[in-house]
């Protein structure tokens, strides 16, 4: 029973420490001595074997991905638009030279903090890898350690001088968020492009990686739901106007029905059209002209000849405003 127990033991152990070593957080903590050169090391980057820019040993980005990064950073040297090259005392125009070092953890015990220990390590791949022209020293080397979340841009004196710290600073705090998101790709993608825009001259264009966190999606939810309901309510508002008209005409176009029924032919609405008719003249001119004409119509002897000829005279100056009224009472 004894050696069954230890057995048993023995075996508990083993499946911790295999446990403990396949857990994804559990990576190698490099130093700078350790750490593979991409361009003598190249079975060790993660490049197939193949001289590179790059070097990620645990493969934090995909082949493809490193493959883009790789080309990006052939473009910022050749000076292919929109990066340009750079005048360099005795060597003429050079383009500037850009290198990548990815890992997950980075070993800092020799270092107050890991701030600290990153500018180091930077440094001292930059110049044990040998980036950028070495009269020029226009090379820049990015540095990701993502496992002890830090990033340090370290840049050769002539690349200093023509991308400060401030906006290299801006380049770090532009590829965050998709660092948070553990989108590494977009963020080594981004940072390159915008270190090649400024050793260019060029300010870059505002930043391709998404920077929402979460409270922007839900603004954005929030404001959409905001216009749904804004919409439905202005349109259900409109359909009640357009009711509330509708219904008010057809209430005129009754009221004339019943008037025309009731021989009260001085309509004021249009049953097709649904318009209201001018106001309609007063009816006092009418029965005026009526009552002059029944007079012009009255049977007169021969000492009412002046009198019939006056009634002439007032039925032709009345004909005008007789004219007037019908028009309006021969449209309804």
């Amino acid at each position: 029973m004894g050696l069954r127990a230890a057995w048993i033991r023995a075996f508990g152990c083993f499946v911790l420490l295999w446990a403990a070593a396949a857990e994804p957080g559990n990576h190698r903590k490099w130093t700078p001595s350790t750490y593979p050169n991409p361009q003598k090391d190249v079975d060790l980057c993660g490049r197939n074997g193949v001289k590179s820019s790059i070097c990620d040993p645990e493969n934090i980005l995909s082949v493809e991905a490193a493959n883009m990064v790789d080309g990006l950073i052939n473009e910022i040297a050749e000076g292919n638009s929109p990066y340009r090259k750079m005048q360099c005392a005795g060597d003429g125009v050079q383009g500037f030279r850009i290198a990548v070092a990815l890992m997950h953890k980075m070993d800092h015990a020799k270092h107050a903090d890991k701030a600290a220990a990153a500018q180091a390590f930077a440094r001292a791949l930059h110049d044990s890898w040998g980036v950028g022209d070495p009269m020029c020293q226009n090379g820049v080397l990015l540095f990701l350690a993502i496992g002890s979340r830090e990033v340090y841009i370290s840049t050769g004196k002539g690349a200093k001088a023509v991308v400060p710290d401030d906006q290299l600073t801006t380049v770090l705090d532009n590829i965050k968020p998709a660092l948070k998101h553990k989108r590494y790709a977009d963020a080594v993608l981004e940072a390159v492009h915008q270190l090649g825009m400024l050793l260019s001259g060029q300010q870059p264009e505002p930043s391709t990686v998404d920077t929402d966190d979460g409270l922007g999606i839900f603004m954005f939810f929030c404001a959409t739901v905001a216009a749904v309901v804004g919409w439905s309510w202005y349109s259900n508002r409109k359909q009640q106007a357009r009711y509330k008209s509708c219904a008010s005409k057809l209430e005129a176009i009754k009221r004339d029905q019943a008037a025309i029924q009731a021989r009260q032919y001085a309509a004021a609405t249009c049953p097709i059209c649904l318009e209201d008719f001018e106001s309609p003249v007063d009816r006092g001119h009418g029965a005026s002209s009526s009552s002059s004409a029944a007079a012009a119509r009255s049977p007169a002897g021969p000492t009412s000849a002046a009198a019939a000829a006056d009634s002439d005279q007032e039925v032709s100056e009345a004909s005008a405003p007789l004219l007037g009224a019908q028009g309006a009472g021969s449209s309804a």
